[in-house]
């Protein structure tokens, strides 16, 4: 696919499918075998932003309610360049810190890595 497509929610079924971003796709080389692609609000506003583990970097695109913004990198951390590989090392988000904001957490080789949102 071209981009990242949603369905938003009514409560008990899923609207119409309609394209939100053009990042974050596989014609710009966000293949499933190498790079971590997950949603969380990272900035506390109730939507759910994208937020994309990449080649050298963290990147994130926020939600603006009917599409998602213009993506931007937030870290240079948790990324290929740095050994984080999709086959040897989970990577997530979770609010670890309770400030409403979605946190990276890594698994990393000799123990668990935060990044806090900010």
């Amino acid at each position: 696919m071209d981009g990242v497509y949603v369905a938003l929610s009514n409560g008990t079924s899923f609207g119409s499918i309609s394209k939100w971003s053009s990042s974050f796709d596989l014609s710009h080389g966000w293949t499933v075998a190498g790079f971590v692609r997950t949603v969380g609000d990272v900035n506390n506003d109730g939507r759910d932003d994208l937020i994309g583990f990449g080649q050298d970097g963290v990147y994130v695109a926020l939600s603006n309610g009917a599409s998602f913004d213009a993506v931007s990198r937030w870290t240079n951390d948790f990324d290929l360049s740095h050994g984080w590989t999709v086959s040897q090392y989970v990577r997530t988000v979770g609010d670890v810190n309770a400030d409403g904001k979605a946190d990276l957490v890594g698994f990393g080789l000799d123990g668990v890595y935060i990044g806090t949102a900010k």
